[in-house]
């Protein structure tokens, strides 16, 4: 029997989280791990005891992309949930941690998400979150740096993509 990687391990942990997800649109779960440790976790979906669209049965931004139109949507992102977790417990510091993200299309739409949204890079940044290490179903795994991101913003000279089978430890401080 053979045993799945800690990346695997997180990243499907991070997708059981996004199964909470309230959005129509994606689902995206986040869990911050730290010296191996799980010590938050998040989801995509609407505030606190606000309605939700998947109680209401309708997105009011279907059409926009993931940067656009952000007032219309009541969720907030998966990673920043995660963050907003960590400090309602009051349970830890996210310096030096790593951050799983788990991202899958819900609707018919083309995914073009490979990275955190610059506001969600913005938040990890300031966070003190080390190393995303992502799965979406168009880029398998991906692990970034996030001491080579700059004001928030992803490059592709900046992106790594790992074979879904190969161990990114030598990246990952988990």
């Amino acid at each position: 029997m053979s045993r799945i990687t800690k990346e695997d391990y997180f990243l499907q942990i991070a997708n059981a989280v996004g199964l909470r997800s309230t959005c129509l649109r994606a689902r995206c779960g986040a869990i911050i791990v730290q010296n191996g440790t799980i010590i938050s976790t998040g989801y995509n979906g609407s505030t606190r005891c606000s309605e939700n669209c998947s109680t209401v049965g309708i997105c009011k931004r279907p059409d926009s992309s993931p940067e656009k139109d952000k007032h219309l949507c009541p969720a907030i992102h998966g990673e920043i949930n995660s963050i907003i977790n960590l400090a309602r417990n009051g349970s830890g510091s996210t310096i030096n941690s790593t951050m799983f993200v788990h991202f899958v299309r819900m609707d018919d739409k083309i995914n073009t998400y490979n990275k955190p949204c610059t506001e969600c890079m913005r938040v990890i940044i300031n966070a003190g979150i080390k190393f995303i290490v992502l799965y979406t179903e168009d880029k398998e795994k991906t692990t970034l740096d996030v001491s080579e991101i700059e004001n928030g913003i992803v490059t592709t000279e900046h992106v790594l993509t790992v074979n879904k089978n190969v161990e990114v430890t030598a990246l990952v401080t988990t």
